[in-house]
């Protein structure tokens, strides 16, 4: 039972996994919708645009949208594909965590069922695997990014070495092509193989072919990438930024809270890392130094840019595999080889110690991810329908002001307004003096008075008064309420109130709105 523990161990992990993935539901969250409204307007020649004929970069993933675009273009759902691309990410990502344990962590057999367990324990990987965005793509491609370099760096042969330093180079294109951050991936990637480096060898030549390799593909790509939208940075980077020490001080506090709510990875980390000075020196320095600089070079970035309003941690996640992997190779060494002698802990009774801190770790936060889960079906199945409505009987030229911009703009395909700034230059350019101290990161920017100056026909009250069981007779009053003491002076808007098709307990529903009188 012993020798069979740690395959059992892994087996349990997928199967949690998929558990996982089924109880999420039909979770497809709003910002996906962004991407896919950009992907549709490809196919019909607009360029990637969210409005036709208005170049704002209002996404983040310009492979991940190319690549839903190209789904879109076979016939295929892009909230089926997404999610697709998703779960098999995820299960790419075990098995390169896997082959990453056993190819420099061979002395043992649990780091790698360890590490996949720890990222199981983590809720948000599963509910960011089927919520139709690229995070855990994105991971799978830092994680080969990082086990390519260690396998460059491991290569005594010059010319598999070369050939390897290449493949970083592709493979970091295709997450900066995912991501902006994957640029700064790469130089955290430098960093650390330079640093690992051993006394008397030549790494930095070498590195320089993996350089040269994404500047030759991903230098052209930006330059037309910037000529098209005349900005050095995404929209949603000026949207989201711009509160200074506000922001640092709100990002060093979503990783903190990571930590707070993953309680047993935070303990083994500190565990882990109070013995790393001791072991740099040893004969796997390289697999240490590099996966610990990209992790925690990049989680500094995160606190830098204000950290992330969602509940499943998806900025951390990126670097989780890696994360996990230091970890459970520190556990494995000094609980497993060490403190626990052979025979006297059973294969039976690991798996259960396992299997308890995997539940430990993931108790503090599954309630608040599964909730965070249930109200984006919740959003998605309602927020569809009004999509529906509007397609269906709104004007072809309507203009709809929107806060939460992604189901229904897409779902209607009417021209849109985005009240938070992620699709409009003028809104996320905006300076705001509350930044990083108020709401959360994409949603501190607004300009009221310009959304009513360019006439709207339509504009959607936030939160749960856009659908009720029952018509909301004080619409007006709660979008004026949000819109910061700019008011329909001229009495232009009323409130219109449309019964929509029951829901799936069989309830009313009506979709609460107002309607330009112009």
């Amino acid at each position: 039972m012993r020798a069979r523990a740690p395959f059992i161990v892994t087996l349990l992990a997928l199967l949690l996994l998929a558990g996982a993935i089924v109880i999420q539901g039909d979770c497809v969250q709003e910002d996906a919708f962004i991407s896919f409204r950009y992907a549709a307007n490809l196919l019909d020649g607009h360029g990637l645009t969210w409005n036709p004929g208005e170049r704002v970069e209002g996404y983040t993933n310009f492979l991940w949208t190319v690549i839903l675009s190209i789904a879109m273009g076979l016939g295929a759902d892009p909230a089926t594909a997404a999610r697709l691309l998703g779960i098999l990410s995820a299960v790419a990502l075990f098995l390169a965590v896997l082959r990453a344990a056993h190819r420099y962590y061979p002395g043992g057999k649990w780091t790698g069922p360890l590490a996949i367990l720890l990222l199981v324990a983590t809720p948000g990987f599963s509910a960011e695997a089927v919520q139709g965005l690229e995070t855990i793509w994105f991971a799978l491609l830092v994680t080969l990014a990082v086990t390519t370099v260690l396998d460059a760096l491991a290569a005594s042969h010059p010319a598999r070495r070369r050939r390897r330093f290449v493949r970083v180079g592709l493979i970091l294109v295709l997450a900066a092509l995912t991501r902006p951050e994957g640029v700064g991936v790469l130089g955290l990637i430098v960093l650390g193989s330079l640093v690992a480096s051993r006394r008397g060898t030549s790494t930095w030549r070498p590195l320089l072919i993996a350089v040269g390799v994404f500047l030759v593909i991903y230098g052209p790509y930006w330059w037309l990438r910037f000529d098209y939208y005349g900005y050095p940075f995404p929209n949603t980077f000026y949207a989201k930024t711009g509160g200074g020490l506000h922001h640092l001080l709100r990002g060093l506090g979503y990783v903190g809270r990571f930590l707070l709510h993953h309680p047993v990875l935070a303990v083994m980390t500190v565990a882990a890392f109070s013995a790393l000075k001791a072991r740099l020196t040893d004969r796997r320095r390289p697999q240490l130094m590099v996966p610990f600089i990209v992790t925690f070079g990049y989680l500094a970035y995160v606190a830098v840019v204000g950290g992330d309003f969602k509940a499943t941690w998806r900025f951390v996640l990126p670097v989780l595999p890696m994360w996990t992997l230091m970890v459970a190779a520190w556990v494995e060494e000094r609980l497993v080889r060490v403190g626990i002698p052979n025979k006297k802990v059973t294969g039976v009774n690991l798996v259960w110690i396992l299997l308890v801190a995997t539940a430990l770790n993931a108790a503090p936060t599954l309630i608040d991810t599964l909730r965070w889960s249930r109200q984006r079906a919740y959003d998605l199945e309602r927020r569809t329908v009004c999509g529906e409505w509007l397609r269906d009987n709104a004007p072809s030229d309507a203009v709809v002001a929107i806060h939460s911009a992604g189901i229904i703009p897409y779902v209607s395909g009417l021209y849109a307004i985005d009240m938070w700034g992620l699709n409009d230059l003028h809104i996320a350019h905006r300076t705001m003096p509350d930044m990083g101290r108020d709401h959360g990161p994409g949603h501190e920017k607004f300009d009221y008075a310009y959304v009513l100056g360019r006439n709207p026909r339509y504009i959607m009250p936030r939160g749960w008064a856009m659908v009720t069981s029952e018509p909301f007779r004080e619409v007006k009053a709660a979008v004026f309420e949000d819109f910061d003491g700019v008011t329909d002076t001229e009495g232009v808007y009323i409130e219109r109130h449309v019964p929509l098709p029951p829901g799936k307990d069989g309830g009313p529903r009506w979709f609460n709105f107002l309607e330009s009188t112009r």
